[in-house]
């Protein structure tokens, strides 16, 4: 991609998608008026309150405010990046972004890369099927009964897409030969290998139960396959790198985990593919686990894109201990709040559900240190109780510390060692110093990629502009920041809805200063906003109105967005006008009502004449009202401010 995406083309990709069927593929939603209704995948609720509007290309949920658009749904949804998402939306709709110059070279390759790709995620849904069909067929029955033994459900084999890879050791090789699949392919992807004696391939996996990862968008990426009985080979394997699967990027689970990690705002680490199955159908269904390797940065990356909070569960051997210590500064360095708990020793999650023992494995959870106090707390342990002992546990511990986001977290634990150790704390604060200097200097100096630039460049916000009219708006970052949270008024939202419903009338009601007549501070923030969108542009981007509303004002903005039916249809010019006549009536109420509780003892001689003055008002406007003439009531909103502000002058 080259410089910014520009906002028509974003655009487009959006008119081109059809929001409802890809929210749908995720949440079932039932049509409802001109809107789509479901429950929210990212809170859990009874009663839906999630909303997909396929007009207007926004979904809002009443429940929770999360909002936007196709994209912005994708990203938080399936953690993917903005242009990871509008590429693939792009791809599908048949949109054009605008990319760097190419030889024709390069275009073929890229082509072929994309081909590949496809062809790879195509051949590995085939093989997932092949092992599921052999897995529910009379040929597994003995992976059915070990899958039985190990407490292993029809809905979570069902779930997790479970299969069984018969032990002959060819049925994949010889399907894909039968059906004309280049081989030599189907080995990059890791599904079979060549044969060591004679020609020909043989299957990577068999005689395994196994178990497909599965991609946050519901694509097989790669395989992996528990040994049934004593036969040859190591107990677990994987599927080797391929251009799908990296075994260091892969978290067990994940695509089943997305939504309960999204709505719990936790995510449980384990340790085996059992664990996270068992941890599911216990209702633990926030739970992943790494595939066959210690945590790296790349998942504790993909962890931080779904929530903040990471409680990682070792099993309690020596083996458990030290995987849990060398996850710490991982966890750490992708800035999540990360807790730390081992389990009995000779116990797993699966082995205590198994059990019976659900109830033994909460308590450890919730007894889950944060992760430098786990560190800590292990290295008192096995320290030595002497001078060097100390020396060496402050040296040890002091890179952790560094690491720190917080320097507030960073002097606590400063605080604590020294206090722990009997230790002078100038002497932790320079070690910590020290560790971090090093870590600074030993850290390769790079630059954010292309695509983070490009993609933060197009987020970002254009600068304020000041406001061209001399209607009194504040700019957009004031209009931003509402003061209060005061309750939305329904018959305020109406002239938002007319607005939004009939864009043309903005400078109308711009140049009138109808805004004076919204008393919430959040609504009249949207008012100025979509103002300043038809002006600059000429249309209301809807989606971006949403999204920048203040969250005083996100439901009724979504109500407003969606009312087209309402307020769509019928003389708009008639519906501002009755919409006018109301605020006034409704503002002269209120001062009429001020006037005559501020009417008592001296303060009357001041306040009935402006009593007076107001009940002329009213009379006033309901002449006009009723002989229809519509100029003069314009005419008079002026003339109602300058009342109003006599009225606070002689408060």
């Amino acid at each position: 991609m080259v410089g910014r995406i520009p906002e028509e083309v974003i655009a487009e990709v959006r008119d081109r998608t059809d929001i409802v069927e890809v929210i749908g593929r995720h949440v079932t939603l039932k049509r409802s008026g001109v809107n789509h209704k479901g429950c929210c995948p990212f809170h859990d609720e009874k009663t839906p309150s999630f909303n997909v509007n396929p007009a207007r290309q926004f979904f809002h949920c009443f429940g929770c405010q999360e909002s936007g658009d196709v994209i912005g749904f994708l990203m938080k949804m399936e953690g993917r990046t903005f242009m990871e998402v509008l590429e693939e939306l792009a791809e599908r709709s048949g949109v054009d972004l605008p990319r760097e110059e190419t030889t024709p070279k390069q275009r073929a390759e890229r082509e072929r890369r994309q081909s590949e790709r496809q062809q790879a995620l195509e051949l590995n849904a085939r093989v997932a099927r092949l092992y599921r069909n052999y897995l529910e067929s009379e040929g597994g029955v003995e992976a059915q009964e070990y899958l039985k033994g190990r407490g292993i459900n029809a809905e979570s084999a069902e779930r997790f897409q479970l299969g069984f890879a018969p032990g002959s050791g060819d049925v994949v090789a010889r399907r894909l030969a039968k059906h004309g699949v280049d081989m030599d392919f189907a080995d990059r992807m890791g599904l079979v290998a060549p044969r060591r004696r004679g020609e020909g391939y043989h299957d990577r996996f068999w005689k395994r139960v196994i178990f497909p990862l599965i991609g946050l968008r519901d694509e097989v990426m790669g395989f992996g396959g528990r040994l049934l009985g004593d036969g040859d080979g190591p107990k677990y394997i994987n599927t080797p790198e391929t251009l799908l699967y990296h075994k260091g990027e892969a978290l067990y689970g994940m695509a089943q985990a997305a939504t309960a990690i999204r709505q719990q705002g936790e995510v449980l680490v384990v340790e085996g593919n059992f664990d996270v199955i068992q941890m599911h159908q216990a209702g633990w269904r926030h739970t992943v686990a790494p595939m066959g390797t210690a945590l790296t940065e790349q998942q504790a990356r993909l962890l931080r894109r779904f929530a903040e909070r990471v409680v990682t569960i070792f099993d309690g051997d020596g083996a458990g201990q030290k995987a849990a210590e060398k996850s710490v500064p991982v966890l750490i360095a992708a800035k999540l709040d990360a807790r730390v708990t081992t389990l009995p020793k000779g116990e797993d999650p699966d082995s205590l559900i198994q059990s019976g023992r659900s109830e033994v494995l909460q308590r450890v959870i919730d007894a889950a240190l944060p992760a430098v106090d786990y560190v800590l707390s292990r290295k008192r342990e096995a320290m030595e109780d002497t001078i060097p002992g100390r020396a060496k546990l402050v040296e040890e511990i002091a890179p952790l510390v560094a690491s720190l986001p917080s320097s507030v977290g960073r002097e606590f634990y400063i605080d604590r060692i020294a206090l722990d150790l009997q230790v002078d704390r100038n002497v932790v604060a320079r070690a910590v110093q020290v560790a971090a200097r090093s870590d600074v200097s030993s850290r390769p100096s790079s630059r954010p990629s292309s695509r983070l630039v490009r993609q933060e460049a197009r987020l970002e916000d254009p600068s304020p502009s000041e406001d061209p009219s001399p209607s009194g708006d504040p700019s957009p970052s004031e209009a931003r920041q509402p003061r209060s949270t005061q309750p939305v008024d329904p018959r305020e939202v109406d002239l938002v809805k007319i607005l939004l419903a009939h864009p043309r009338l903005l400078p109308k009601a711009k140049d009138a200063n109808l805004s004076w007549l919204l008393t919430n501070e959040a609504l009249r923030a949207t008012y100025f906003a979509a103002t300043r969108m038809q002006i600059e542009n000429g249309r209301i981007d809807f989606v971006r109105l949403l999204g920048d509303a203040p969250s005083g004002a996100c439901d009724a903005v979504a109500e407003a967005v969606s009312s087209q039916d309402s307020f769509g249809t019928g003389d708009p010019n008639r519906m501002l006008d009755e919409w006018l006549f109301s605020a006034m009536g409704r503002r002269l109420q209120r001062l009429r009502a001020h006037a005559a509780r501020a009417c008592t003892g001296e303060a009357s001689r001041v306040w009935a004449p402006k009593i007076v003055d107001l009940q002329h008002f009213v009379s006033r406007l309901d002449g006009l009202r009723r002989k229809r003439q519509l100029e003069a009531v314009w005419a008079l909103l002026p003339e109602l401010m300058q009342v109003e502000q006599d009225i606070h002058e002689t408060n």
